[in-house]
């Protein structure tokens, strides 16, 4: 999942907010808009897409920063 092209550059900040989209999206079983994405390898469903819903059982919510702020984490329905 990013977020980037859909909200701007919150430095550090961003993994909270990636966490927190990431758990609404599994609650709400629904995947955010995809913008910007360039051009996807072939048979990869990575490409730019209209937000949708989704049965998602696990998200990986992963997040980088230009301070060299890294983290990751997957987040699983219950």
């Amino acid at each position: 999942m990013t977020l980037g092209p859909n909200i701007g550059n919150c430095s550090a900040g961003i993994g909270g907010v990636m966490a927190a989209v990431g758990a609404k999206c599994v609650k709400a079983q629904h995947l955010p808009a995809r913008l910007n994405a360039g051009t996807p390898v072939s048979g990869v469903d990575a490409g730019p897409a209209p937000a949708r819903d989704h049965a998602i059982k696990h998200l990986l919510v992963a997040s980088t920063s230009m301070g060299g702020q890294n983290a990751a984490m997957i987040l699983r329905r219950v």
